[in-house]
């Protein structure tokens, strides 16, 4: 589905077209003021009525792409919305929600085609970038553009190992359709306080999202995790692996830029991906939760988050996580440790929702540097070398 902002963009630009146009009419009225007909030559006259009929029928094409914009637009906010709520619906009334969301984007899919059919008659440039978003739009460079907040769906995957995860789906609005992006994938603690696909907003990059308290720059999944039980299954971590690598291909994403957070048991699993699917990810993100790392992590960057005070005694102790971080900067990987130490009471909850929330002093600049930055952010910056 393409997005309203490419329909927009082509209006735009058939507006200046027109704005062009007038100008060079203003000028030939002028310039052929006070000329007797005896003057013009039959070529020329040929081709001015020429020029004028193919404004005209222009005019007309435009004028109906701007009758059903409105239209497109309605429909396209009635879809997002239903999207944005559907997993908050009770699973009887899900499939009828489902069934008005199928019929909205063929609504929409038609409207779209319409649209782009009148701007295909107003100018052949802009049939060409209308009709082929793969060569024009979905090129477009999205470096230094801020987006705005986007889509954010459930969706429904199922790996090769025949496991079904359901997932929360977060795609940026940059106004056009763009290839590329980076892929992240948060994983939920063990303990949430929800039940259900609730499970997947309870805390961290998931309740920002929901609550639109962040706006990143690059496709987010979370996957919906009933409890730990799932995490200690090697077949459900093989199928977790598969879930953001899937998403990045359906998406036309940048497979050198997918990385992993988690907060508690998911930090703990973000390990365990990186151990058991080396070279797959560029950066994880860990809160409140580490692993004994293995040389696979000499090349996935890490920078890790940590209530001094947190959990001790457990897979979550801080003492753990820092004996495991400097365990990534001896094999010779690049690893930070931010502890928080300014909260007396910076224990698991806290830690998991504060982190994703704020920027942070980067580890990849100096520290004479002011530069901060969200850790989501970050991650979204860091790539691995993808072999051939």
């Amino acid at each position: 589905m393409v997005s309203g902002g490419t329909v927009t963009s082509d209006l735009s630009e058939v507006s200046s077209c027109f704005s062009e146009y007038s100008s060079v009419i203003s000028g030939l009225s002028g310039a052929w003021k006070g000329l007797s007909y005896d003057n013009i030559s039959t070529k020329s006259e040929a081709c001015v009525s020429e020029f004028l009929g193919v404004i005209s029928s222009q005019m007309s094409s435009f004028a109906a792409a701007c009758d059903l914009y409105p239209k497109y637009e309605d429909t396209k906010n009635r879809l997002v919305s239903l999207k944005n709520t559907v997993y908050n619906v009770e699973d009887s009334r899900k499939a009828n929600y489902y069934s008005q969301i199928s019929t909205l984007e063929n609504e929409l899919s038609t409207l779209k085609a319409q649209i782009e059919g009148y701007l295909g008659a107003v100018s052949g440039h802009l049939e060409a970038s209308s009709s082929d978003n793969s060569s024009s739009s979905s090129s477009s460079s999205v470096e230094g553009l801020t987006p705005s907040f986007g889509s954010l769906t459930v969706q429904s995957f199922t790996s090769s190992n025949n496991i079904n995860i359901k997932y929360l789906l977060y795609i940026p609005d940059y106004g056009q359709e763009v290839s590329g992006l980076p892929v992240h994938m948060y994983m939920t603690g063990a303990s949430m306080k929800s039940t259900g696909e609730h499970i997947m907003t309870d805390g961290g990059i998931g309740k920002l999202l929901n609550e639109k308290n962040i706006n990143p720059s690059g496709i987010v999944i979370v996957p919906y995790v009933p409890s730990g039980h799932e995490y200690e299954s090697e077949a459900y971590r093989k199928a977790l692996a598969e879930l953001p690598k899937t998403v990045c291909k359906q998406y036309n994403g940048d497979e050198s830029r997918i990385s992993l957070s988690g907060h508690s048991y998911g930090a703990i699993t973000a390990y365990n991906l990186v151990n058991e699917n080396p070279d797959e990810f560029s950066a994880i993100v860990p809160v409140s939760g580490s692993k004994p790392p293995t040389e696979a992590f000499k090349n996935v960057k890490v920078w890790a988050f940590h209530g001094a005070q947190d959990n001790p005694g457990n897979n979550t102790d801080y003492k753990k996580a820092v004996k495991n971080i400097k365990a990534i900067q001896e094999m010779g990987g690049e690893a930070t440790l931010h502890s928080y130490t300014e909260y007396p009471n910076c224990y698991h909850t806290h830690t998991g929702n504060y982190t994703f929330a704020n920027q942070f002093d980067d580890p990849d600049e100096d520290d004479d540097d002011d530069e901060e930055i969200s850790p989501l952010e970050w991650a979204f910056k860091q790539k691995r070398t993808v072999k051939a």
